[in-house]
């Protein structure tokens, strides 16, 4: 279960929706639960991952030598633009130029 809270200036957490989370707990009451805190992250919109897979991945993978018609090569420019990026992609992709 995911609840999203932020820190306030004294240090105490403020949930975004309180009675969601107490009702969680109140349904977990004597069990061992995990804690994870993690920095919010927003998702990204349906039309930013359009352009994102649309526009900038086709044009990206004509400019470095790729088939922009090709489903293969259009992934392995997808990842590589991902991982320069610091997201994870699926494979360890080099360049003409050697870089990774």
């Amino acid at each position: 279960m995911k609840f999203n809270c932020h820190i306030n200036e004294s240090g105490r957490f403020v949930m975004d929706d309180r009675k969601a989370f107490e009702d969680y707990i109140a349904s977990n009451i004597c069990k061992r639960m995990t804690l994870d805190l993690n920095p919010y992250k927003r998702a990204k919109t349906p039309e930013q991952n359009g352009y994102f897979h649309g526009v900038v991945v086709p044009f990206m993978a004509e400019q470095m030598g790729h088939n922009a018609e090709s489903p293969y090569e259009i992934g392995q420019v997808r990842d590589y633009l991902k991982s320069k990026c610091g997201v994870k992609s699926k494979f360890a992709y080099t360049d003409a130029n050697g870089f990774k």
